[in-house]
């Protein structure tokens, strides 16, 4: 028998969904019924409830490797386009052959002046983009409008697959061939302010607005961010997908590998667009003789998958320490505080580029190193004077080569902290964006947790952070820390220990590898106790008592009360036996 089948409780990021966070082990999944048919333990006893409020700033990595975030198209009847769309003069067909070989399209026809569609929804403001399928029919040319204090325009050639003019706070525009049909997905990206309603309109080669005649489109979409990402259905209620509320983020390495479940304190993204770069928010800096960076957006896939990340050129012009090239930006910092910053950065010319960041006017870090492979760099610094100084990208100008060539993505700075966390997403908000806590409580039950005698597993990664948190089995109740068998980090150091009626039974702390993988157990019998670390016993305890049967009933990300010491950090798995098992089986239990 394998050893993990010895575990009464087993929790692996496999299986999950909004909300809940499934035991591998029991593995029955409900309770016998009246007539004691499908008997097993009632699975939804044993699982774990987490929760992030009604936050959507999570973002994780996907076992592709790549950056998922939230997404929501913020139209109501995205393909229903005779029912909450408002229409001007035009009739809507529906049935009609679509872009993928069935009958989901429909003919817009355009029966007088300005014949449109439209349909609005709660004003947002910052970076946004609207995108739909169209095919030419009568007329040839689509106009995208977004309605905004300032509206933001584009006209689109379905005939030739080309894009026309543009007006208004516009980015981008796109016309992107959908199979070979003459389908085109045309979307248009704009920095609006209250932008409340969309309107489509069939026109003509002289660009007339509302000139009679017909199109045929299909999926309509608005969403926040640069780039029009895969559709989204909706009915009468928005479509959501990603990271949504409440759903556990399952985070994979950059090769989509060795998944943990990833569990994090609420953190505020500082800056006001952390995607897009090519605008007055952040500063082209030439200092010294230096020439300000070129910065071209939208140039290369990112580390999200999508054609969002930027290029920026420096070219310090000179060959002295006083010549720079930054992109830049100004904050107000505070004398004491410790900020971390963080960005993804490539090598846009296939050689190795040196870069380096600024905070608080000063250069952190050193020299860094963009490859040809995406990479997440990180620094903290604690800010010596209150100042508003710029922030951002740096090249100096006392190398041999006094230029660079790099692509960047995700931009972040938060502040109080002594570590990065990982990417929030902001597209305008000016006050910041703000990530709500992970929490993840109330695994288990009475019947799957022995008190008498068991051992607490946990795989998790560790990291420096100041704030206590752990991994505990308790009494699940307001005091469950006078009860419990806990595993806890503090900075640098394990705590572990087993307190029974609020006496310690067992008690040891010891200084463990940070920003690794620790396999850690605790062992728990009367006078037989033992914490075991990545295949060694490092104390044991033949003095003490144990819990009443029944007592222990729930494993928390906590530290047995359910919002206290709340586990921060990644677990690849969590599990608990109920049984003391012998050293034999703790080494192999623990060996890296």
């Amino acid at each position: 028998m394998a050893l993990i089948d010895k575990a009464s409780l087993l929790m692996v990021p496999s299986t999950y969904e909004a909300g809940k966070l499934y035991n591998v082990l029991p593995s029955g999944n409900r309770a016998p019924d009246s007539t004691d048919q499908n008997s097993g333990y009632d699975q939804t006893r044993a699982d774990f409830d987490f929760d992030r409020g009604s936050n959507t700033a999570a973002t994780r990595i996907g076992s592709d490797g790549l950056i998922k975030k939230y997404r929501e198209n913020l139209l109501v009847q995205s393909n229903q386009f005779d029912t909450t769309w408002g229409n001007n003069s035009s009739s809507e067909t529906s049935g009609q052959a679509d872009k993928d070989g069935g009958t989901d399209a429909w003919l817009l026809n355009s029966t007088g002046s300005f014949g449109s569609i439209t349909q609005s929804f709660t004003a947002i403001s910052g970076v946004s983009t609207l995108s739909i399928y169209a095919k030419a029919g009568t007329n040839n040319w689509l106009l995208l409008r977004m309605n905004a204090t300032t509206d933001a325009r584009a006209w689109f050639d379905l005939e030739n697959g080309v894009l026309g003019s543009t007006d208004g706070p516009t980015i981008e525009s796109k016309i992107e061939a959908v199979g070979t049909d003459g389908w085109y997905r045309c979307s248009i990206t704009g920095n609006t302010s209250s932008f409340s309603q969309v309107l489509i309109y069939p026109t003509n080669a002289n660009l007339v607005v509302g000139a009679a005649g017909s199109i045929y489109i299909q999926n309509a979409q608005v969403e926040s961010g640069l780039v029009s990402t895969d559709y989204l259905e909706s009915t009468s209620v928005t479509g959501k997908a990603g990271v949504l509320v409440d759903l556990p983020r399952i985070n994979f390495d950059a090769n989509g590998e060795n998944g943990s479940l990833l569990l994090e304190p609420s953190r505020q993204q500082l800056f006001q667009y952390s995607e897009w770069f090519d605008n007055s928010y952040w500063a082209r800096q030439g200092t010294g003789g230096g020439n300000a960076p070129i910065v071209t957006q939208n140039h290369a896939i990112s580390p999200e998958g999508f054609k969002n990340a930027s290029r920026v050129q420096f070219d310090t012009n000179g060959s002295t320490s006083t010549h720079r090239s930054g992109l830049v930006r100004d904050f107000a910092f505070t004398t004491g505080d410790k900020y971390a910053i963080s960005c993804y950065v490539k090598s846009a010319s296939g050689s190795d580029e040196i870069f380096t960041f600024r905070i608080a006017g000063a250069q952190v870090g050193g020299e860094k190193t963009a490859t040809n492979e995406w990479q997440l760099f990180t620094e903290t610094h604690t800010a010596t004077a209150t100042t508003t100084d710029n922030f951002g990208i740096q090249i100096r100008g006392n190398y041999s080569s006094q230029t660079s060539d790099i692509l960047i993505y995700g931009m972040q700075l938060e502040s109080g902290v002594t570590y990065a966390s990982s990417y929030i997403p902001n597209h305008g908000e000016s006050g910041g964006v703000t990530r709500a806590a992970d929490v993840c409580n109330g695994g288990g039950n009475a019947e799957s947790i022995n008190s008498t005698e068991g051992v607490l597993y946990a795989e998790v990664g560790s990291e420096i952070s100041s704030v206590f948190k752990s991994i505990s089995i308790s009494d699940g109740t307001a005091n469950g820390d006078d009860n419990r068998v806990m595993i806890g980090f503090q900075n640098s150091i394990l705590y572990a220990n087993v307190r029974v009626g609020n006496v310690y039974q067992f008690n040891e702390n010891l200084t463990i590898p940070v920003n690794n993988t620790n396999k850690i157990a605790i062992k728990y019998k009367a006078n037989d106790f033992a914490l075991w670390v990545n295949g060694s016993e490092v104390k044991t305890d033949n003095n003490g008592t144990t819990f009443s049967q029944g007592v222990l009933t729930k494993i928390q990300f906590a530290d047995g009360r359910p919002t206290t010491s709340v586990f921060n950090g990644n677990v690849k798995q969590v599990a608990v036996f109920n049984e003391a098992l012998n050293d034999s089986e703790l080494a192999t239990l623990t060996t890296l």
